[in-house]
């Protein structure tokens, strides 16, 4: 293993813990941050690039979900992946309703307005697969997460008033000290 290939991993490896971290770190209830992770799942399935945010933030306010965990989620699709994504999403849609038409899979022709004026029903097929491919994908996201966040807000919650209490217990010890006197044994003379 040379050093690029293994600086490259532990630059993944931090990554992804910076955002298991960002996501559980996330003020709001578990219910609510497993939401916005599968809302956003889901619409990042759709193939919606430019407009993701622009629909999670009005359907995370609708749905009572953490906008922040929707729009991470989201990046389940982005530009790295974007052309094996959306050709997962044209299969997937096209096995539902096969035609004939073809579409380009490159970076040219992948920009929602292209894909639009290739045909509406690349588009719709597109956008089937994404919801094919988006439900189960954001309801596993939604069970799997809830119960981790959960345990892991309750496991910090405990940390934090297990701290308080620490805290606590000190700065009362520091006040009994104060209120001790101090025998200055040294200035008394004896006889």
């Amino acid at each position: 293993m040379n050093k690029s290939t293994r600086s490259y991993k532990e630059r993944i490896k931090r990554c992804s813990r910076y955002i298991y971290l960002r996501i559980m770190r996330i003020r709001a209830t578990p219910k609510q941050i497993s939401r916005g992770l599968a809302l956003g799942i889901f619409i990042g399935c759709l193939p919606i690039i430019p407009l993701q945010t622009a629909v999670i933030i009005p359907l995370a306010i609708i749905l009572r979900a953490s906008k922040l965990a929707g729009f991470i989620g989201s990046f389940i699709s982005n530009p790295l992946n974007l052309i094996p994504f959306y050709m997962l999403l044209w299969y997937i849609g096209n096995s539902f309703f096969p035609t004939s038409q073809t579409i380009l899979f490159d970076k040219e022709h992948l920009t929602l307005l292209k894909i639009i004026q290739q045909g509406g029903t690349i588009f719709l097929r597109m956008c089937l697969g994404g919801i094919i491919l988006g439900t189960p994908l954001s309801l596993l996201v939604y069970y799997i997460s809830l119960p981790i966040i959960r345990k892991y807000q309750e496991s910090r919650a405990m940390l934090l008033l297990q701290n308080a209490r620490e805290r606590k217990r000190r700065e009362e010890l520091v006040d009994e000290l104060e209120h001790i006197p101090i025998s200055d044994d040294d200035n008394s003379t004896t006889s």
